[in-house]
């Protein structure tokens, strides 16, 4: 409940010191404008003098309270000297579609709390190990080699000075956290997903003052509000964390209502036009500060807008007199911004280009394929495709939509209301990228057009539709908005940890890491620690709690970020030219110390089919002398993750965690595996050695899944001799029709191939092995053997999907097989299982751990071969296969089982459709464990869209009881 409070609180903050600033510098607006403008101008107007702040060395908990103190005064002198008119009864309908919107995306907050983290992806993990920095150090304190090991945060220097990137939101999270975190004892982690509603809260509050332009708009300006709060678009961009984006958008849009008028409406007096320029220079320094990226829009969409001004004659004033009007707002930004400008000129520059890359392999093609009309509507997800016809008619639905608000966009502009100005703008830039296609471009202007784009269809719809009744033109955006509701339960479902969608952290919400994190570090005090986080979100979480603890991060050597480019300035993280970037020797001495530290290793494939073939891995020289000092270091740890987090380790450690987290001595880390992020031979990128975040397992609720493409490069700590690797994989979940399980090895010292055969699903044992030894520490790889070819991806689009886009791969996600588990197992651990006699109850039976087998399909089917390890007692009756051949489509179709154990044929039928039972007496067969094999000769697809290949339904396998 605090969490929810914390952001109903926020917003009323920023909403009564916003409208107190707008109304005394803005009084000629209307008051309702000027009061659904608040939000952003209290935002605003809340940043800037921290900016400035931290920037001359002040870390932002020095004087967080003091400055919410003097923000409350200002706001009581505001409004105690301009006794602003508070316009209640018109602002009622747009409290209640906030309110609304609160509860519909911040529902999580009142059941997780400060737990709450939405997607928990790598955006959100920057944003609050920045914010950390930033409010404990001043802007340009540089960290030191040393330093950096407490306290990961100071690596963001890295991107704040010499990269020049923006900081304005960091440092509104880290005032937040500075004035509420010691009393509720929040870190910017916790506070994050609150601060990001308000910003989500504010965007729909300002795209509700610039649809309402005149007061005729008014019925509009609550429709657009509401469609818009039901954007599944919109929505996304906030559960998706793109926390600067949100609030960037909004001060965007509120520099719009600003500006794009006529400035005869302000330029009555000179008191008044100064008034005027001290609130635009306010919002224009915010936004740059915030989201400078999204400029290019702005710019030209005001340049349009002027154009159409002067041809149009809406300007009353001559140009001298309206260019006088600019000198103030020109003037006082530039005091605003002061040196950030030249940083905001080289980040604008940066991001353009960057943001009309092209590329067609991009890891967001939706709107590069005709779904991308659906998807702009949130007619559809965009990370699923729906059953046809629904497909095809989205699609056409949202061609059509945006073919009307094309039309719309133009005409309005041409009438000179402003938002159709930026609309006409982006729908331009929009074709530009398409053209180009960029695919993150243009996923990333789907989410910037929203307002835009729902503000002009709304006027368009209410005010200059005139010739449908106006009940008639109400239904039809009450559809509109209605029709988005199940991409918005897909969203926010994701955002609940229900579904894996867009997710680096599964079910992260729910395990409460960071808070149990802390608990351990308190209960045992370690002076040292070395984590296995297994991405670099998990590792970015996990350095807020470790913060003053020495600690490594094998997964991810200081976040990646500073992986060796070169020791020269191309490909570095410092820019060029020291004149541009404050500190810029003390960046290079740094990276350049940095860059001497970490060593490169070769792992050596041993694969005979490619004898060069190697997997590149950097170890910080730091890191490998933490893990060679481990065992003599005192209240040394390693922190592991449980099965909650991975699927290392689970035959390990129990299957069923209480703690996503566990912090194991060194004599307690026996056999333990940690992933190893690593470049496979002659890549820039590891698209082969992707180990993907966990899904849930569609087989055995409650548990998950984990994907690889090809290779898995693993550090093996305290190898017991003669261990062997746990295989639990599947590949029925992939859906391709194929679900070929791949031929999988493990590589240490040489190769040892697992037995894989057939189909679905197996749970195998490697022979005994030995490491790959570097500087004294053991490594392993995991080969599935083949990379994921067209053989192996779901068939190709038709219909509408075949119109443009089909040389995209949308499944560019998919992986090779999914791993249950992957564990060490001692060889002594390996002799004491007892596998089990029989198997008839799929999938349960396949859930025993001592059971070792390949081929079979979770729920029973077997394709062309399988194989079952099975244990037969002294006193076992017959061995027997029993199931059933279906009749799919031929009524002929037969297949002959041949039976076999450990390699020896004992069986040979030919099966006719329906049931069957092949029994053999087990007399020759000694007690103990045995391989016992079936092999079809023909197989079937499956019907109903399943396609998955097989030969017949496994009911029973095994020995009788005697």
């Amino acid at each position: 409940m605090a969490a929810f409070a914390l952001t109903l609180i926020l917003f009323i903050f920023w909403l009564v010191l916003g409208y107190a600033v707008a109304y005394t510098l803005n009084a000629r607006s209307d008051v309702l404008q000027n009061a659904l403008l608040a939000p952003v101008v209290g935002i605003a107007v809340t940043l800037l003098p921290m900016f400035w702040l931290n920037r001359l060395g002040l870390p932002i908990e020095r004087f967080a309270t003091v400055w919410l103190m003097t923000l409350i005064l200002l706001t009581a002198i505001l409004w105690w000297w301009r006794r602003p008119i508070v316009p209640l009864k018109k602002y009622l309908p747009f409290a209640l579609i906030l309110i609304a919107a609160l509860l519909v995306i911040g529902q999580p907050l009142l059941y997780f709390g400060f737990e709450w983290r939405s997607y928990g992806n790598d955006d959100m993990a920057n944003y609050v190990l920045r914010a950390a920095r930033l409010l404990h150090y001043g802007f340009y304190d540089a960290p030191t080699i040393d330093g950096l090991r407490y306290d990961y945060s100071q690596i963001f220097w890295f991107m704040d000075v010499p990269s020049n990137s923006r900081a304005g939101v960091d440092m509104l999270l880290a005032w937040v956290v500075g004035v509420i975190g010691a009393p509720l004892n929040v870190d910017t982690l916790q506070a994050f997903m609150p601060v990001a509603i308000v910003f989500h809260l504010a965007l729909l509050s300002a795209s509700g003052a610039l649809i309402y332009s005149y007061r005729r708009y008014r019925m509009a300006a609550v429709v657009g509000t509401a469609l818009l709060a039901v954007s599944a678009m919109t929505m996304l961009g906030t559960l998706y964390q793109l926390f600067a984006q949100v609030l960037g958008v909004a001060l965007m849009v509120g520099c719009s209502v600003l500006l794009l008028r006529p400035l005869y409406s302000i330029a009555v007096r000179p008191r008044v036009t100064l008034r005027y320029g001290i609130l635009l220079a306010i919002m224009l320094a915010a936004f740059w500060l915030v989201y400078p990226e999204i400029t290019p829009f702005f710019v030209i969409a005001f340049g349009l807008y002027v154009l159409l001004g002067l041809i149009r004659r809406w300007w009353s004033l001559s140009w001298k007199q309206n260019l006088l009007n600019f000198v103030p707002v020109i003037a006082l930004t530039l005091i605003f911004l002061n040196t950030y400008l030249l940083n905001y000129v080289l980040y604008l520059l940066q991001q353009t280009a960057a943001g009309i890359n092209t590329g067609n392999n991009s890891i967001f093609p939706y709107f590069l394929q005709p779904t991308g009309f659906a998807n702009l509507w949130g007619l559809q997800s965009i990370s699923r495709l729906p059953a046809e016809p629904w497909l095809s008619l989205t699609i056409i639905a949202g061609g059509l939509l945006l073919t009307i608000v094309c039309g719309a966009s133009l005409w309005l502009a041409w009438r000179g209301y402003p938002t159709a100005s930026i609309s006409v703008v982006m729908l331009a830039f929009a074709a530009l990228l398409f053209i180009r296609q960029s695919g993150f471009g243009l996923f990333k202007l789907a989410m910037f057009s929203q307002p835009f784009l729902v503000g002009t269809i709304t006027v368009f719809c209410l005010i200059y539709l005139r010739r449908i009744s106006q009940r008639l033109r109400l239904a039809l955006l009450i559809l509109l908005g209605i029709s988005g509701l199940p991409a918005i339960s897909s969203y926010t479902n994701s955002s609940w940890g229900q579904t894996s969608e867009f997710v680096a952290l599964y079910n992260i919400s729910n395990l409460n890491m960071n808070t149990k994190l802390d608990a351990l570090i308190q209960a045992k005090n370690p002076t040292l620690i070395i984590s296995d986080a297994l991405n670099s979100v998990s590792g970015k979480f996990q350095a807020l709690d470790t913060a003053g603890i020495p600690t490594s991060f094998l997964n991810q050597p200081l976040f990646w970020y500073l992986l060796p480019r070169g020791r020269d300035t191309k490909g570095s993280p410092c820019p060029p030219d020291e004149q541009f970037v404050p500190n810029y020797a003390q960046c290079r001495i740094i990276y350049n110390a940095i860059y001497d530290q970490l060593k490169t290793y070769e792992f050596d494939h041993h694969d005979p089919q490619n004898p060069t073939a190697q997997s590149s891995f950097y170890v910080f020289q730091p890191d490998l002398e933490a893990q060679q000092a481990m065992a003599q270091t005192k209240d040394a740890y390693w922190l592991i993750g449980t099965t909650q987090l991975t699927i290392l380790n689970r035959s390990h450690f129990a299957t069923q965690a209480s703690d996503p987290v566990m912090l194991l001595s060194d004599n307690e880390a026996k056999d333990v595996l940690i992933y190893i992020y690593s470049l496979a031979s002659g890549e820039l990128r590891s698209f082969r050695s992707s180990f993907g975040s966990l899904l849930p397992d569609y087989f055995y609720p409650g548990s998950s899944v984990q994907g690889l493409k090809r290779y898995l490069l693993l550090r093996a700590i305290n190898l017991s001799p003669a261990s062997r690797l746990v295989l639990n994989m599947t590949t029925t979940i992939r859906g391709d029709g194929n679900a070929t399980l791949p031929l999988a090895s493990v590589v240490g010292d040489q190769r040892y191939p697992f037995q894989v055969v057939g189909r679905g699903s197996a749970r195998l044992f490697s022979p005994p092995l030995k490491a790959q030894s570097f500087d004294g520490l053991e490594y392993l790889l995991v080969d599935l053997g083949s990379d994921l070819t067209d053989e192996f991806l779901p068939p190709a689009q038709s219909g509408i999907m075949r119109l443009f886009g089909t040389n995209i791969n949308r499944f560019s996600g998919l992986s090779l097989a999914y791993l249950r588990d992957l564990s060490l197992m001692a060889e002594e651990e390996y002799a004491r299982l007892v596998a089990p006699t029989s198997l008839s109850k799929f999938p349960q039976d396949l859930d025993n751990p001592a059971l070792e087998y390949s081929g079979v399909y979770e729920d029973g089917w077997l394709s062309e071969s399988a194989f079952f390890g099975l244990e037969k007692s002294s006193n076992a009756g017959d061995l027997v296969v029993s199931g059933l051949v279906p009749q799919i489509g031929d009524p002929n179709f037969s297949t002959t089982l041949r039976l076999l154990v450990d390699d020896v044929e004992l069986a040979n039928s030919t099966l006719q459709t329906g049931e069957f039972e092949v029994r053999v007496s087990s007399a020759s067969i000694v007690a103990g464990r045995h391989r016992v094999e079936l092999q079809f000769s023909a197989v079937q697809k499956l019907p109903g869209g399943d396609r998955r290949p097989a030969a017949a339904v496994l009911k029973m396998v095994g020995f009788e009881e005697g």
